[in-house]
């Protein structure tokens, strides 16, 4: 009866349900309609994030927090389960070892000598492992995991092995140099001269003790009868070298098979898809296959996803299905490069996906175990919220310069010239995230920030002017920008000077959200006087941001005569004059005289006037060269726009059309970029035109966000799925970005002021911090966008 009357609760109710009881109700992509907005709602179920672990080969150079081998090369890899346990066997230079997911522990196995193993192949069968070294091949009872049993040792010619597979009960095909091979426990029978390269036992083919072999020339059907393999069909593998076609696209170098007998053939080409009919396709760079030369295929115990390696990276095709999660729905292909996922950059010499939920990948720097794990954005959050506690100094949101490659925990924080912007982000993240869910971490947070934001004002002793950055005394500066502080309370601190438009939009958007959301606490009305002391200084100086030395910063101006009469700002101009209309609206909202009352009043007039037409600026607001296109004009008109609409809708004000026609138009020009931030400012403030799609995409990014925030060396540049853009960047570089956007985890942009299209950066020796992503969920959830 319960449930019966929680299936008849409006949504609501629903969100507000015990946890339990919300996971019962809502499955993988359910989504919410809510009656007052034009979208559904997205719901936060779970979804699927890889976890990377990985460890440094011997000799390596460690990484915090990785761990480290006993070996240097693995050769080749299956997965098992053994007295319960799950893990791999791995073929290295140092033998036969396993690797215990549970345990994380690397015990050697004593089989072969560890030359021999280095050059073997594995398979295996319950506790029977099958090893194909070059001159035989051996049966191992692994029942007594530490001293396996030698059942029997079969002679034969192999010259290299390339590959094995058990196929029947004791009956096992191996792919070599010197052909293919059919060995049992008494006797080796060579069924083909041609060299072959790879073998795969497809199971799900009707009867069940079909296999395939493929190399260079041809890929091969066969069926064992008792231990005896007839081939039953081949077809040709096409030669680039001589022209001469065939149904597969090059050498057949690895193979693997689905549960259903469809079977997967990797070739330096392409991936070629043979059915359970015979028929077979091909996927290349139009299906999305990112890189070819691929050297390995495995195919996931669970999902049946497939995974191809190339020489340095990895790909995966989720293979869309009626029972796909949430994001393989979304992102069918995914792209895996560097330090993110795996251990380094060198070639990938194993690749295993036999354990449900894990993939093993070694390279030539060592192995990586990526785990599929369930989570929900409220989990990311709070994941992130952990990152977040490295990178505040002095209570501000600061850089974080690591002192090893890629260690966050070696994080070393230091003053940067966005001090003020990014702990703005982080005050409005804390604020919507204290609304919407109120508890003391949330408190503490925003409590912590908005402490940094006030010391930025304070230490320049000058009502109104803020610090781009503070440094306590115990923090060396350099250079003729940074001011010693003439406050008695900050005594031998300094300060940044020449505080630009961005540093006063981080700090009136923070201000905004707290006063409009949180007008009834002290904080509330901290953030409504500093926002009241930031305006009235830029209003009283003919909209310029006096620095210290009595002259306006360099980018501190909303003159008329500058953004309407100098060529120079055209392309602040609508940017700019949005920003100081934005300012005036919440300046009035919390004025308390008349006399500053009629000041703003005074200054919204003769800026919209027909002379200066500060109203019509902001229409086209971002108008830039097709070379010159700046991102951080993005945020420095979102931002303000935020800022505006909130204000204007906590009045119970209506939205002029001016307006509301620059906020579409501004969408339309970033719409592309599939922002969660910007997605879910345009929805949440009213925009016209976007649609389910729209609301889906800050899902898709949000959810798309890397764990980790090292800046890891990334490369998209050679890769064959993506289209370049072949005019030169804001920097003059020609083919540096993509024409469309990437999922967050295969880019380098952790900020919203930075280039989303970039395809390669990164060195491993910063990490950002998590404000990007926190904002954006927050404000969602505060809105109602995610429930």
């Amino acid at each position: 009866l319960r449930f019966l009357v929680i299936m008849v609760l409006p949504c609501r109710a629903v969100g507000k349900l015990p946890a339990f009881l919300f996971v019962v109700l809502c499955c993988a992509g359910c989504l919410v309609v809510d009656a007052d907005s034009d979208f559904q709602a997205i719901l936060d179920v779970p979804y699927q994030e890889l976890v990377s672990q990985r460890f440094v080969k011997a000799g390596g150079t460690p990484i915090a927090d990785w761990g480290t081998l006993e070996f240097s090369v693995v050769n080749c890899s299956v997965g098992a389960e053994h007295d319960g346990g799950k893990g791999w066997y791995l073929c290295t230079d140092q033998g036969l070892y396993w690797m215990s997911i549970a345990a994380q522990q690397f015990p050697v196995l004593v089989v072969e000598p560890a030359a021999h193993v280095l050059l073997s192949k594995i398979a295996v069968q319950g506790n029977l492992l099958a090893m194909a070294t070059p001159t035989h091949l051996t049966w191992y009872n692994m029942t007594n995991f530490q001293a396996p049993d030698v059942i029997a040792s079969i002679p034969m010619n192999a010259t290299v092995v390339n590959s094995v597979a058990i196929v029947a009960d004791f009956v096992a095909v191996v792919a070599s140099e010197y052909g293919l091979f059919s060995v049992t426990r008494t006797n080796a029978t060579q069924l083909s001269v041609n060299a072959t390269a790879s073998v795969a036992h497809c199971s799900g083919l009707a009867p069940a003790n079909t296999f395939f072999a493929g190399g260079p020339v041809r890929v091969e059907q066969y069926q064992l009868t008792g231990n005896q393999a007839s081939l039953i069909r081949w077809e040709w593998v096409t030669d680039i070298v001589t022209m001469e076609g065939g149904v597969y696209d090059g050498n057949a170098v690895d193979m693997a098979c689905d549960p259903n007998g469809t079977l997967f053939v990797a070739t330096p080409v392409a991936l070629n898809i043979r059915d359970t009919e015979g028929l077979v396709s091909r996927m290349d760079y139009q299906q999305g296959v990112a890189r070819n030369e691929t050297q390995f295929v495995t195919v996931e115990a669970n999902s049946g996803a497939v995974w191809l390696a190339g020489n340095d990276s990895l790909m995966r095709f989720s293979r869309p299905r009626d029972n796909s999660t949430i994001m393989d729905k979304v992102q069918p292909w995914r792209y895996f490069y560097g330090q993110r996922y795996l251990p380094g950059t060198g070639r990938i010499t194993s690749l295993n996906s036999d354990l449900n939920n894990y993939t093993f990948v070694a390279t030539e720097d060592g192995v990586a175990l990526l785990q599929w794990q369930w989570w929900t954005l409220h989990q990311k959050a709070d994941h992130y919220e952990q990152i977040m506690t490295r990178h505040v100094r002095d209570n501000q949101v600061a850089d974080c310069q690591l002192k090893q490659f890629g260690a966050a925990t070696t994080c070393t924080n230091s003053p940067s010239e966005s001090n003020g912007l990014w702990t703005g982000l982080a005050v409005a993240a804390a604020a919507f995230r204290q609304v919407a869910a109120p508890s003391p971490d949330a408190m503490q947070r925003l409590s912590t920030y908005m402490k940094g934001m006030q010391l930025l004002c304070d230490v320049t002793n000058v009502n109104g002017l803020m610090a781009r950055s503070a440094a306590d005394p115990t923090t060396p500066v350099s250079g003729s920008n940074w001011i010693e502080s003439t406050n008695e309370d900050y005594k031998g601190w300094h300060w940044m000077c020449d505080s630009s438009s961005d540093e006063v939009v981080g700090h009136m958007f923070a201000y905004s959200v707290v006063a409009n959301l949180l007008k009834d606490t002290d904080l509330g009305a901290t953030a409504a006087a500093l926002a009241f002391n930031i305006t009235e200084y830029v209003v009283e100086n003919n909209y310029h941001l006096i620095d210290y030395n009595g002259k306006s910063t360099r980018w501190g101006i909303w003159a008329p005569d500058i953004l309407n009469g100098n060529r120079s700002w055209s392309d602040g101009r609508g940017v700019n004059s949005l920003q100081i209309l934005a300012h005036l609206t919440l300046a009035l909202s919390v004025s308390n005289s008349s006399e500053s009352t009629a000041l703003f009043e005074s200054a919204m007039s003769n800026l919209t006037n027909a002379t200066n037409q500060y109203l019509q600026n902001a229409i086209n607001n971002k108008i830039e060269t097709p070379t010159d296109d700046n991102f951080s004009d993005d945020e420095l008109t979102f931002l303000p726009f935020y800022q505006l609409l909130l204000t204007l809708k906590q009045q119970g004000k209506d939205v002029p059309d001016t307006l509301q026609l620059a906020f579409n138009r501004t969408w339309v020009h970033a719409r592309p970029i599939r922002s969660s931030l910007w997605n879910t400012i345009f929805v949440a403030m009213g925009g016209d035109g976007y649609d389910q799609a729209s609301v889906d995409d800050i899902a898709w990014n949000l959810r798309t966000w890397p764990l980790e925030l090292v800046a890891w060396p990334t490369v998209n540049s050679n890769r064959r799925d993506i289209w370049i853009d072949t005019e030169p960047d804001r920097d003059y570089r020609y083919d540096h970005d993509t024409n469309m956007v990437l999922p967050a985890y295969e880019r380098v942009q952790m900020r919203w002021n930075a280039d989303p299209y970039d395809m390669d950066g990164g060195n491993g020796m910063s990490e950002g911090d998590a404000t990007a992503w926190l904002l954006p969920y927050w404000m969602a959830v505060y809105h109602g966008i995610i429930r």
